[in-house]
């Protein structure tokens, strides 16, 4: 019988996904999870001279958070070293948002994924080369559907295909580019994701179109959307106040919501710097709709404005309707399983994994951004990230969120 490494003493076990809620002892072996008691016995024979006891009295043990949005391709100018948006930010799973396209995923994959501390996959953008271009690029861009739906076959981490509709596809790919891209991940079996929120406005100069024409285009593309998306698809910003946002005050996308979501297509927050809208979000709360998942879209500007870490934007959540236990699970469990975890992610329990997330959940009156130079406010809880373990082996955080509350309560 090995020893354990680690023990994790006297936390807040919370595990949705299992129902588990309660202070308890956690024994780690190696890359396992070897015990969950209420007590583990100090003259365990488990127990020797090198085994390291953290105290976690007073603080939130959750499975390993999963950040299902974030960017950590740092080539690419939003992206982010992969620690930053990983272990240094609490998050033992990470999946970027699409940072690369299928001609430079493999480099990506190379060079940073397979180097990662934490356990890393990739949506790939629709645009083959990923977000290294000029958004009027997509105007003279071809797709070949098949050989994309390969590529993403043949490399399993790669959990999907995402587009970005902003005004440039809407106008230069519309509604027959929306059609190829869920045509792509329905051929590769993965889930097809799509970020909203987009400017009225086109990068390409030589354009004649109005505003408004190209508004009319993205509302076309958003409404396919709604009517095309699957069971298991994902809309990323589901709560953006941008051209685009899917929660309006008129109710005018409602019924084609209320049918994508019966069909099982998923709604994530995926916060970001300029594409969540608390006001949205309420509205759509107040029509009985809530996030599916919960991520950050940690991108380059975001570690010091606005998003900070995951911690900080499910503490958003906490502060706005729902409980401890819901927003874990929207940061564990879920994303794990809309992207086809099925290794024990997102849950704690013996002979698990030991992806564990130890975080300090402070109270006091925080003051949030919503977005970029946009409303604040204020919500009574703030969820720190202090350390984290990858199957077993330990990493303080650094990352650990905004700066201390306006008013301690």
């Amino acid at each position: 019988m090995d020893n354990f490494n680690y023990i994790i003493a006297g936390g807040r076990v919370l595990d949705p996904a299992s129902g588990l809620d309660a202070v308890m002892d956690i024994g780690i072996c190696g890359d396992n999870v070897a015990c969950m008691a209420d007590s583990i016995d100090r003259e365990d024979v488990r127990i020797d001279a090198s085994t390291k006891i953290i105290d976690a009295s007073g603080a939130l043990v959750t499975p390993g958070l999963v950040d299902l949005h974030c960017h950590f391709f740092p080539d690419e100018y939003y992206g982010l070293p992969p620690e930053d948006t990983g272990v240094l930010s609490g998050c033992t799973t990470m999946v970027d948002g699409g940072s690369a396209g299928m001609l430079t995923y493999e480099y990506f994959s190379s060079q940073y994924m397979e180097k990662s501390p934490s356990k890393s996959y990739a949506f790939i953008l629709h645009h083959p080369i990923g977000q290294f271009f000029q958004e009027e690029n997509w105007k003279n861009v071809s797709v070949n559907a098949d050989a994309t739906a390969d590529f993403i076959r043949r490399h399993p981490r790669i959990v999907g295909l995402k587009d970005k509709l902003t005004s440039d596809f809407a106008w230069y790919q519309g509604v027959e580019g929306v059609r190829r891209a869920v045509d792509i991940a329905h051929k590769s079996g993965k889930p097809y994701a799509v970020h909203l929120g987009t400017s009225p406005r086109l990068v390409a100069p030589d354009e004649k179109a109005s505003e408004s024409d190209v508004a009319d285009a993205v509302r076309a593309c958003t409404l396919e959307l709604l009517a095309t998306l699957r069971k298991g698809d994902i809309i990323f910003h589901a709560f953006t106040g941008k051209l685009g946002a899917i929660f309006t005050a008129d109710g005018s996308y409602d019924e084609a919501v209320r049918a994508a979501l019966k069909r099982g297509v998923l709604l994530d927050a995926s916060v970001g710097r300029a594409n969540f809208d608390i006001e949205s979000y309420r509205l759509a709360r107040q029509k009985g709709i809530l996030p599916d998942l919960i991520s950050s879209d940690l991108v380059q500007f975001g570690l010091t404005d606005v998003v900070f870490n995951l911690g900080t934007a499910l503490s958003k959540f906490i502060d706005n309707g729902l409980r401890l236990s819901e927003v874990i699970h929207r940061a564990t469990f879920m994303p794990a399983q809309a992207i086809s975890l099925d290794d024990g992610t997102g849950r704690l329990r013996e002979n698990g994994p030991a992806d564990i997330t130890i975080s300090h959940l402070e109270t006091g009156e925080f003051i949030f951004q919503d977005k970029m130079n946009g409303h604040t406010f204020s919500g009574p809880c703030l969820l720190r990230p202090k350390m984290c373990f990858v199957d077993g082996k330990p990493y303080e955080t650094k990352h650990h969120g905004m700066s201390a509350p306006a008013a301690p309560r």
